[in-house]
């Protein structure tokens, strides 16, 4: 991937690098979005607007087991 955007607070994007020498990605793009509050960060996930949280100290236990 290569870095394509930045919006200071809200998200970082990367596109698919299509001189990449080896297999194409899944994924033609992906977006990196800033979710400093936990709660709105676990709806984000609940409602499918985000994929995944990265990082064990985003999440607490209690989150985790929802």
């Amino acid at each position: 991937y290569r870095y394509s955007e930045f919006v200071k607070g809200e998200y970082t994007e990367f596109d698919y690098y299509k001189d990449y020498w080896g297999e194409k990605t899944y994924y033609d793009k992906v977006i990196a979005k800033y979710i400093p509050d936990s709660a709105s960060r676990l709806k984000a996930l609940q409602t499918g607007e985000i994929d995944l949280i990265f990082g064990s100290a985003m999440l607490t236990y209690d989150d985790y087991k929802q």
